[in-house]
């Protein structure tokens, strides 16, 4: 690249200002009707922030919910980990790494990173539906789409995690 062009340090600077000027487009409140609502290999979820939605102000989070309606369980996943969920309503169990952990609204999930991941997966032990929000950093942006780990589809979500 020619002087001509401009510096690297020059571009980041250019980029800087096209980023800021494309934030104050974007959303800062995203509403609970605008989320995502899908059914997919991992059961209900809705997507708050997501590495393919454009529109929200940052990037640096994923973050969604799960709906699980009563008995039903999400399905099975390899994570890297470094994420937190907080437990809305219902109760049940979380298996991580194949051990059983007891949760309750109110609860808390942490997970820490580890380099080879962990297999996680919720189960709705209540008679109502569970309502599980997990954020997560955007480890698409960092480590790509395996998230450093081998991101796989270990199970799919029982069948009565169905919408109707």
């Amino acid at each position: 690249m020619s002087q001509a062009d401009g510096t690297l340090l020059d571009k980041l600077f250019e980029r800087r200002n096209r980023e800021r000027s494309s934030q104050e487009k974007k959303k800062i409140v995203i509403r609970e009707e605008d989320a995502t609502l899908e059914r997919n290999r991992q059961g209900t979820m809705r997507w708050y922030l997501h590495p393919e939605n454009d529109d929200a102000c940052i990037k640096s989070l994923v973050v969604y919910r799960y709906e699980m309606p009563p008995g039903s369980h999400t399905g099975k996943q390899r994570v890297q980990g470094n994420l937190a969920a907080y437990c809305i309503s219902g109760y049940g169990h979380v298996t991580v790494d194949g051990v059983a952990h007891e949760w309750e609204a109110g609860d808390v999930i942490g997970l820490p990173p580890m380099r080879e991941g962990h297999e996680l997966q919720l189960f709705n032990d209540s008679q109502g539906e569970a309502r599980v929000i997990f954020a997560q950093p955007n480890f698409m942006a960092i480590y790509g789409i395996d998230f450093g780990c081998g991101f796989e589809q270990l199970e799919d979500a029982s069948s009565a995690s169905a919408t109707s």
